[in-house]
């Protein structure tokens, strides 16, 4: 298999998590930055399309982070906090996915050539970092209040 048809298979694979995700997740705010991830996902599976294609590409800077950003300064605290093993696997192995993709994307810049498909690869390797990155955010969402509650007399977390 090369390298574009082993790339586009994973960003559909990791749409396909995100959306299912989404249909785990009990919190609106979370569901929408999820959506964010499962679009990056879209984004990147086009990119890499036109990269097979030859296509020239203009790569333009993903916007997520910002985006994320104001959705959880937007969130309150009333939010109910509940994870369910099931969400908290499917964090992980987005996560996973993430780290996976990223070292891809490092690994095959190394070996193309052409120095704009190369800065595309290194661009997409960054984002996938940026993607894992948000996932810890969401995981530390619905996980760090779970055990600071545990363990509240004898905290030992840092601060938030």
């Amino acid at each position: 298999m090369d390298i574009y048809n082993f790339a586009l298979e994973f960003e559909k694979e990791s749409e396909e998590y995100y959306m299912k995700m989404i249909k785990n997740c009990s919190i609106e705010p979370i569901k929408k930055i999820l959506g964010f991830l499962a679009g990056e996902e879209r984004r990147h599976f086009e990119i890499i399309q036109k990269l097979k294609q030859n296509n020239k590409i203009k790569l333009n800077k993903s916007s997520i982070i910002k985006d994320a950003k104001e959705v959880f300064e937007s969130m309150k605290l009333d939010y109910d906090i509940r994870s369910t093993k099931e969400f908290e696997d499917l964090l992980t192995k987005s996560q996973e996915l993430e780290k996976k993709s990223k070292y891809f994307y490092l690994e095959k810049a190394e070996e193309i050539n052409d120095s704009d498909q190369k800065l595309i690869l290194l661009t997409l390797s960054e984002e996938e970092e940026k993607h894992f990155n948000l996932l810890n955010s969401i995981r530390d969402f619905y996980l760090r209040p779970k055990q600071w509650v545990e363990n509240a007399e004898f905290n030992h977390l840092n601060d938030y």
